[in-house]
């Protein structure tokens, strides 16, 4: 019996996710310059699997998406979706609400903001917690489009999410934040078409009890008391 073999990760990054955060403490001391380096390390590492998780399924959907229109990648390097990224095919093949995909623009540039390690500068004063003497500013070399769109440089978060974009800043409400509405914005692709993305009936081990998806989310969002 044969059948069609595609190399999705998609999944495969769950479980390490969730160990992450089984390993990510939490005791809210962050200043406004940054947290601490056991809960930022955890935090920038969980939002980075999981934004490539998102582009993991986002590539599968994109696979079949093209299937279904018989218009499969080929030798034709004209065909502009066969050769945009998969947040472009996204935005444009998929009928998704507006706010996901404004919210899936702020998951990449916060993935971007820690994999490229955007660098920004200011002078700070040292004495108790730790404040910014002057704002500080972006070196010009970082950031692209989607950032100065979605970025709200003053307060160095997203505008809609109102994530942490100051690397160093990034703690695990951030990481809680990012990874439900990246469950949701897939959860959204999955109503479209199983065929795209099915994600809802996976469980997860958290403490060695298993949970739903969305179940994980509520639990990690009542350990940090978290107000939505």
């Amino acid at each position: 019996m044969e059948s069609e073999y595609i190399t999705v990760l998609g999944d495969s990054y769950l479980d390490p996710i969730v160990t992450l955060f089984e390993q990510l403490k939490y005791k809210s001391t962050s200043n406004e310059v940054q947290t601490s380096p056991h809960e930022n390390g955890y935090s920038t590492s969980i939002i980075l699997l999981t934004v490539i998780m998102v582009e993991s399924y986002l590539a599968r959907a994109r696979h079949f998406k093209l299937q279904e229109e018989s218009c499969e990648p080929d030798n034709d390097k004209s065909d502009t979706k066969n050769n945009k990224s998969v947040l472009w095919f996204t935005k444009n093949y998929f009928k998704i609400s507006r706010d996901n995909l404004e919210i899936l623009d702020e998951l990449f540039v916060v993935r971007d903001v820690i994999a490229h390690n955007h660098i920004w500068k200011s002078t700070i004063d040292q004495k108790g917690d730790l404040k910014f003497v002057h704002e500080p500013s972006l070196e010009g070399v970082f950031g692209d489009k989607k950032f100065i769109t979605v970025v709200d440089r003053k307060d160095r978060v997203t505008k809609k999410l109102r994530l942490n974009v100051f690397p160093t800043r990034i703690c695990k409400i951030d990481a809680i934040v990012l990874f439900e509405n990246a469950y949701l914005i897939l959860k959204e692709i999955e109503d479209i078409s199983r065929t795209y993305v099915y994600i809802s009936h996976l469980h997860v081990q958290y403490k060695d009890e298993f949970y739903l998806i969305e179940d994980f989310i509520r639990i990690l969002k009542e350990e940090v008391d978290f107000q939505s």
